[in-house]
């Protein structure tokens, strides 16, 4: 009996794990706050850069029309290029958002799994049959090495969509600057 109380003990520290697992991915929001902050600084240094086009594209208005025109094609053929690529990414993203979903999805039937084996091992303790509840025992064991492996799963799948989400973001931006680049470039040579 002793064991089985060791035994619920130890399935109940593991659900304050997880449960402070859970309250971790609040700091997932700070991180994301973070990175707003350096999308901010990224702006900044976008305006400073776009400032430094101006001034190229006033060199550049001294250049022979027909070199300049063979550049603005060759700017055109990339940014359709990276316009592509934008597409794709923001396929990738939605992708990994749904993935995303499907795993919390898994990981609240796990907790619901986890909450039955609780309020099963509250009646192991009324049970009498020592076979019988050391069965049930066991199960309940295997039951908690299962759900804190996928909750192991569920936080590095969480942290590696972050990190795409951030990337993306960072790579989406970089993108647009470049679209206005080009079309502040288009437009000042026509």
């Amino acid at each position: 009996m002793a064991s089985d109380e060791a035994n619920f003990q130890t399935l109940l520290d593991d659900a304050r794990n997880l449960v402070e697992s859970l309250k971790d991915h609040g700091e997932t929001v700070t991180v994301i706050s973070k990175e707003v902050t350096l999308l901010d600084k990224n702006l900044e240094s976008y305006n400073k850069h776009r400032e430094n086009i101006e001034v190229i594209n006033e060199i550049a208005k001294r250049r022979p029309r027909d070199t300049t025109i063979l550049n603005s094609l060759k700017d055109s053929e990339r940014l359709k290029a990276l316009e592509r690529e934008n597409a794709q990414l923001h396929q990738a993203l939605i992708d990994h958002q749904l993935a995303l979903e499907l795993i919390m999805s898994k990981y609240r039937q796990q907790m619901m799994k986890f909450t039955e084996l609780k309020n099963n091992c509250d009646t192991l303790n009324v049970l009498k049959n020592d076979e019988e509840v050391r069965r049930k025992s066991e199960k309940i064991h295997e039951m908690a090495t299962v759900i804190q492996r996928a909750a192991a799963m569920d936080d590095e799948a969480v942290n590696k969509e972050y990190e795409t989400i951030a990337r993306l973001r960072y790579e989406n931006a970089n993108l647009k600057e470049l679209l206005k680049i080009a079309n502040n470039s288009c437009l000042k040579t026509q």
